[in-house]
């Protein structure tokens, strides 16, 4: 996490150069019920994506990171209590024995759900059935700066000629 000074100095040592601060917040991004199945997956709406839901409700996780700890740092600041965890290596790939295992750890931890990235979310197959819902945490960016300017950068690094003044009008 980056703190004002620091993109103050960077700035400063990058005289001329755009530097676009960004900031990030977890949000849902699906919702697997537990009664109605996998085929009732939802996507994160405007009224359930707040990772608010969260809040008070009794969590298992698991998740297949480099760095699995900044995951249970984010649903713990959600206000979740963690009940239990499974962490496994980065773009790890679930077998069935593993999904079991989670689901079965889950239910003895007394979990009220099952909480997982976005990201571990899919690689797992869409028919699993969970004997709890299962909410899949996402993390949307944010770019405060104008639009612009990052329009600008991108188009800059794909081709430099792209990027003056009046370039792509007719």
């Amino acid at each position: 996490v980056y703190k004002r000074q620091d993109w103050d100095r960077l700035v400063k040592r990058l005289p001329g150069r755009p530097v676009l601060r960004a900031s990030t917040r977890p949000v849902i991004d699906k919702l697997v019920s537990a009664q109605r199945g996998p085929a009732a997956a939802s996507d994160g709406s405007p009224g359930m994506n707040t990772i608010a839901r969260l809040n008070a409700q009794r969590v298992f996780l698991f998740s297949g990171l480099a760095d699995n700890r900044d995951f249970r740092r984010t649903v713990r600041e959600a206000g979740s209590v963690i009940v239990g965890a499974l962490s496994y290596s980065d773009h790890y790939t679930y077998t069935d024995h593993d999904l079991n295992r989670i689901a079965r750890a889950a239910v003895a931890n007394e979990a009220d759900q099952i909480v997982t990235t976005a990201k571990d979310y899919a690689r797992i197959p869409r028919q699993t059935r969970w004997p709890l819902d299962l909410v899949a945490v996402d993390v949307e960016t944010e770019l405060p700066q104008d639009r612009e300017t990052l329009v600008r950068i991108i188009k800059n690094c794909l081709d430099p000629d792209l990027s003056k003044p009046g370039a792509l009008s007719p």
